[in-house]
């Protein structure tokens, strides 16, 4: 063995050593104990077995290690570990339970590791005369002669390097391949301590020296920048383009209006050198440990990951900090006597769009992050309750109905910096609705009005509950990248996950927040309005078209954006109408004022979920009854009850053709823990019903009316055919649209339904909170039931009637490929439909529905199951055809647990068991509860039901 692989064993064989003697207390201390900077050639043989504990050695300039709360279902544990020179690393282990090996000692499972740096620099501290040098100087580290080093280090491993640049932070992130096979503790932890060695020798307050940008690397990151840039302009993002139009009309002075990506125009290398003296000075200023905060995730316990940690970012030269210099801020964007006009840009969609955005001060932003106002008030602001701000707009004509589109009304955060938040409504119109942008934005304004005389504290708590559901039961742990950029906002150990994925403070004190940010919205600058349309065509007279951006570094850099892509600026008129044109504009489309007077805010949302953990009361136990009743073959009830009282010993009772099957099953069936049956081709498996494990609060409901009607439908394909088809589909989405409030309450806590036809009939389903399927099932059940299925059916000269017709145009031509000639005659029949064509439909399926089946799966209560039992059985019995003479009667159950259903008597439901596609869209299909607070809560992750 080589002198330097023994001094690496011996130093980690003493230091497992006194680990394996302490008991390990909430407020654990370690140093670094690992002499060698490299445990990359430590043999497997030297490392001993250790328990998860770290050495207490306190004293001045110790690293601390303090546990921190999770959200306790992700299988890790997490640590906060505070380094002597001030920077902070939060740890996260996945503790897998340890086997032994007896050539390789103990083995961890194979997880990936990632290693994420943060620091407290962005572009906003670019100088004047260097714009863009904060994303050089990312580019510069992670390029260096270091940088290259860990690259390649990492890219032997199948891993990734990364870094991107943000306005007052930059983050470096570092990741791992997966392994594919478990590896050994010791090669574990060899490949983190190496990882973050490498990872340290990046930045010069952890090197023993400086390392000075070299002349040729910025010449060639300078390149890369630029090539950036072009590729920016030649295909940029929407959301680049929307940024774009509020920097080309913000403030001049503010560094915000700045393009801040650099080029060869803002660092000509003509001033390389300058340029690397500047590079140098901003990574000696900006990339301080007290501005950095990292994350490190890995199998490794917490003890062991500290131990590298504190060794691998140890200063090893003396700690020169730069003097503190005072926050140089410039003034914001909008506000402060900077003011801008609305402004329109052409550009093609399906939908034009309205935004308003308001420059929001943000005193605290310690406060700011733990309450996160402007999340909260979107929140409020895009409710679909009757007279939320979407209600009045749809009512108006003005946005599109659920039926076609949910949400319309969208919020979000589009910058924030230096004590301000750039923040937006986002409003989606109906085509030809552009020319009324004025009621649009006076409703949205108005709607904010409304929120600044007091967001509900009910609110408060409903965001905090669906927080913290989405913080336990997320599909995905945080990744290194969240970790280390949230620890920036955070100072509390105890919070320093917290902050992050939830609400901090009582209900009240969350709502009393977003109060202030909508009075703060309305009293700091005027709101900035940009309308987006494929075509200027109806709007009225403009003022001359000018350039897109306004003089300066930045027009130059995105002056060519307008002639490259369809896109064209110009700043709308205000209102200004005479009294006859004001008569004219009220008799067409109604007062703007008496539109905002239908403002309310909105009420407590029924299908929010509870804030507590799910009850530990009586749940619906492995099968409690278990009724097949008569299906389309008769041969496969005989097998069915055959195969059960042989093979599962399960006690089936027959039923009159009119009865409904029920099955009760618990979350995870099946090997691969999720419903699914096998046709001989292929697997049809129900993506919802994906292990609901035995402690989460989910469930699902699938109801299958059985009939022959959609299969006939489906055999040929007359003209006659495809009108009925058309009417079919139509009077699917007027149900949908019937119920299109509760329903879209519902999806924006992870609640939703799906009504689609099969071969063998029609399916109702609805997942989510098992407390809330059921209701939501019955109330979708009770549309689609009511009058034989006629009520829901608008008129023909309704809103709602041209919105499903929309819908279901859109739906066909995004099948056409498929359908092929088809597609056109369904097209033509959905415009040739009526209103008492669809009732007519609608009734004719009612009347071929001959029996039904139940399925409910997940973590259902006695109490909750049986209500949805009877209430389908209320509904359905009345409809489905009388039982035959002599037929015997159904059974009641015995209420007592049974055995697993198995895969043999899955296959007999094969109608319920296709994937599922969630209405209302988009919004059920987002992976987030709500846009407004999942994308605040790094939680787009998030699987409710899935």
């Amino acid at each position: 063995m080589r002198r330097r692989e023994l001094r690496c064993a011996i130093s980690l064989a003493w230091l497992l050593l006194q680990t394996a003697s302490l008991r390990p207390p909430r407020r654990e201390v370690c140093r670094g104990l690992i002499a060698g900077s490299s445990l990359a050639s430590l043999p497997a043989s030297a490392v001993p077995r250790y328990t998860d504990r770290v050495a207490r050695s306190g004293g001045p300039g110790a690293a601390t290690l303090e546990t921190v709360e999770g959200p306790g279902t992700d299988g890790r544990a997490y640590g906060l570990l505070r380094l002597p020179d001030g920077a902070r690393c939060l740890l996260a282990s996945a503790a897998p339970s340890l086997a032994f090996d007896g050539d390789r000692g103990n083995v961890l499972a194979g997880q990936a590791v990632e290693v994420a740096v943060t620091v407290g620099c962005g572009s906003m501290r670019d100088p004047d005369d260097w714009e863009g040098l904060a994303h050089l100087a990312e580019h510069v580290t992670l390029a260096s002669a270091a940088g290259v080093r860990l690259t390649e280090w990492v890219d032997e491993r199948e891993g990734e390097v990364n870094g991107f640049t943000e306005e007052e932070r930059t983050t470096f992130t570092f990741q791992l391949g997966r392994p594919d096979e478990p590896r050994g503790e010791a090669e574990e932890a060899a490949d983190v301590s190496q990882l973050c060695a490498l990872v340290a020798d990046l930045f010069d307050c952890w090197r023993a020296s400086p390392l000075p940008a070299d002349e040729a690397v910025v010449r060639e990151e300078i390149r890369r920048v630029d090539a950036e840039l072009e590729a920016t302009r030649t295909d940029p993002s929407k959301s680049l383009i929307e940024c774009g139009q509020y920097k080309a009309r913000a403030n001049p002075a503010s560094r915000w209006a700045r393009l801040a990506r650099g080029s060869k125009a803002t660092l000509p290398a003509a001033r390389v050198p300058a340029i690397c003296r500047a590079v140098d000075e901003l990574r000696t200023s900006g990339y301080t440990p007290l501005s950095i905060s990292l994350a490190i995730v890995s199998p490794l316990p917490l003890s062991l990951s500290a131990a590298i940690a504190t060794d691998a970012f140890r200063r090893r030269a003396p700690l020169l900090r730069p003097a503190a210099r005072p926050p140089r801020r410039g003034p914001p964007p909008f506000g402060a006597g900077w003011e801008a006009s609305p402004c329109v840009v052409e550009r093609p969609g399906r939908y034009p769009c309205l935004t308003v955005g308001w420059c929001v001060p943000v005193d605290d932003p310690v406060a700011a992050a733990r309450c996160k106002p402007l999340a909260v008030l979107g929140h409020a602001l895009t409710s679909p309750h009757a007279g939320s701000a979407s209600d009045v707009l749809r009512t108006a004509g003005i946005a599109p109905l659920s039926a076609e589109l949910e949400p319309c009304l969208t919020a979000r955060a589009v910058s924030s910096a230096e004590g301000w938040a750039l923040w937006e409504l986002s409003l989606l119109m109906n085509p030809g609705a552009e020319r009324r942008w004025r009621e649009a934005r006076d409703v949205l304004i108005s709607a904010v009005g409304v929120a600044s005389r007091g967001v509900p504290a009910h609110l408060g708590a409903e965001a905090k509950s669906l927080a913290l559901l989405g913080w336990r039961y997320s599909s995905r742990a945080p990744s290194a990248i969240e970790l280390s950029r949230d620890l920036q906002d955070e100072p509390s150990p105890p919070l320093a996950l917290l902050t992050g994925h939830t609400f901090v403070g009582d209900a009240q004190t969350v709502a009393d927040a977003a109060t202030d940010a909508a009075r703060r919205a309305l009293s700091f600058s005027e709101a900035v309005v940009t309308l987006y349309c494929p075509s200027l065509d109806g709007l009225g007279p403009l003022a001359q078209l000018g350039p897109l951006l306004q003089p300066s570094a930045y027009a130059q850099q995105w002056g060519e954006i307008g002639s490259s892509l369809p896109l064209v600026a110009a700043p709308l008129e205000p209102l200004r109408p005479t009294p006859a044109d004001a008569a004219a504009y009220r008799r067409r489309f109604g007062s703007p004022l008496e539109l905002c007077r239908r403002l309310v805010p909105p009420p407590a949302n029924y299908w929010s979920p509870a804030a507590s953990p799910p009850s530990d009361g009586p749940r619906m136990p492995a099968l409690r009854r278990r009724f097949a009743g008569a299906a389309p073959r008769p041969r496969e009830v005989a097998a069915l009850e055959a195969r059960s009282r042989s093979s599962v010993g399960l006690p089936v009772e027959r039923l009159p053709a009119s009865a409904l099957s029920v099955a009760l099953l618990p979350g995870c069936v099946g090997e691969r823990g999720e419903i699914s049956i096998f046709d001989g081709k292929r697997d049809n498996a129900l993506a919802a019903v994906t292990c609901f494990r035995p402690d989460t609060p989910f469930g699902v409901v699938l109801l299958s009316l059985e009939s022959d009607r959609p299969s006939a439908l489906r055999a040929v394909d007359p003209a006659a055919t495809s009108a009925s088809a058309a009417c079919g589909e139509l009077w699917k989405l007027s149900v949908l649209q019937a119920i299109a409030e509760p329903a879209s309450l519902a999806a924006r806590c992870g609640v939703k339904v799906e009504l689609s036809f099969h071969a063998r009939g029609a399916r109702l389903a609805a997942t989510g909170g098992a407390s809330r399927v059921g209701p939501l099932l019955l109330a979708l059940l009770a549309s689609a039931a009511e009058e034989e299925g006629s009520a829901a059916v608008p008129p023909d000269a309704s809103l709602e009637m041209a919105a499903v017709k929309r819908s279901a145009t859109a739906t066909v031509r995004a099948l056409r490929s498929r359908l092929g000639a088809a597609a056109d005659r369904r097209i033509a029949a959905i415009d040739e439909a009526s209103a008492s064509g669809v009732r007519s439909e609608a009734a004719a399926f009612w009347r071929s529905v001959r029996g039904a089946q139940l399925l409910l799966a997940g973590s259902f209560s006695r109490a909750d199951s049986d209500a949805l039992v009877d209430g389908v059985r209320r509904t359905l019995l009345p409809m489905l055809p009388p039982p035959p003479a002599g037929a015997p009667a159904a059974s009641a159950g015995t209420g007592e647990a049974e055995p697993l259903v198995r895969s043999e008597v899955l296959a007999e439901w094969g109608p319920l068991l296709y994937k599922p596609s969630y209405t209302p869209r988009p919004l059920a299909n987002n992976l987030c509860l709500v846009p407004a607070l999942g994308a605040t809560l790094d939680q787009c992750g998030l699987r409710i039901g899935a």
